[in-house]
């Protein structure tokens, strides 16, 4: 027998058929434990049992009752979505299930963090450049803009778009004051539209008005 070839062993334990593991017979020894001893061939526990030294079939009446259980697709689908809500993932809300005033706020906030998303490049923290840009630049301009030390936000512009340090100290900030009036214009749509929901009895309308212009923000 070649050793490159699998071949399919069962596993006892004092007579017991524990399991049945496919491997090439010069491995086998690493699968078993103590007091387990392996025999070549496939008896599985739930159509065999190991007696006077040899496998003999389980009649219907000894067979181990093994029910079938179902699911739809979307029931397969919801329980996987209620595993990653619960392991700390947002799921994305349709603007159809709106039926709750928990969803429809959830679905709110939803709908400004993609608009966030789209204000900034793609990747992970950019938002977090504008921020320490704007801080170093203050900081910058609070010392007298001293040109014999240029923050390293602003010699990267330059070198980048090829300005002046003056020119790119502009730039960043007429940046980052759009990129605040952004935010701030996210941010009160986010609060109103969530209080608005809180306190009115119909609500999915008022959700789905300021879901539909978090969505229109920089598109």
């Amino acid at each position: 027998m070649s050793t490159d070839i699998k071949t399919t062993y069962t596993i006892l334990n004092n007579g017991v058929i524990n399991r049945t593991v496919k491997c090439k017979p010069s491995v086998i020894d690493i699968q078993l434990t103590t007091d387990e001893i392996a025999v070549e061939g496939d008896y599985p526990s739930n159509r065999y049992k190991y007696e006077l030294g040899g496998f003999v079939a389980l009649t219907d009446a000894e067979k181990p009752f093994e029910p079938t259980i179902f699911k739809s697709s979307k029931a397969v689908l919801v329980d996987l979505l209620d595993q990653l809500e619960q392991c700390g993932v947002a799921i994305p809300i349709h603007v159809e299930d709106l039926t709750q005033k928990t969803n429809a706020k959830k679905a709110i906030d939803q709908a400004a963090g993609r608009a966030r998303f789209r204000l900034v490049s793609q990747g992970v923290l950019i938002a977090n450049e504008y921020v320490l840009a704007e801080q170093e630049i203050k900081a910058w301009r609070d010392s007298g803009s001293p040109s014999n030390d240029i923050p390293i936000c602003i010699s990267d512009w330059i070198v980048a778009a090829g300005m002046t340090h003056e020119q790119a100290a502009q730039d960043l900030e007429t940046q980052a004051a759009a990129f605040k009036a952004v935010i701030f214009q996210i941010r009160n749509l986010r609060l109103k539209g969530k209080a608005l929901v809180d306190n009115a009895s119909d609500f999915q309308p008022i959700a789905e008005d300021y879901i539909s212009q978090l969505n229109s923000i920089l598109i």
